[in-house]
């Protein structure tokens, strides 16, 4: 479930965060993707220390956690939150 106090992604995501974190392990936890806009773009899936898993968008490293998950920000880091769409 989204945050409800952050941006909400429209369209809303097509597939759940367990299904996007899931099919990335199973490609070597690093697939190339093309974005909405066409832009070739990499993801990998990780686990942070504590155990959360996240889904990560390099270069700027930001992190789509599964309680971030049809937001267009995460809440992770600075007050507004890292762009994750």
């Amino acid at each position: 479930m989204p945050h409800q106090d952050r941006p909400l992604m429209d369209p809303e995501p097509r597939h759940t965060f367990d299904h996007v974190y899931n099919a990335i392990m199973m490609a070597g936890r690093r697939v190339s993707l093309i974005s909405t806009g066409g832009k070739d773009f990499i993801a990998e899936s990780k686990i942070t220390r504590d155990g959360t898993r996240v889904i990560v968008i390099p270069p700027n490293k930001a992190r789509i956690f599964p309680c971030c998950w049809g937001n267009t920000e995460n809440h992770y880091g600075r007050q507004k939150g890292t762009r994750i769409r």
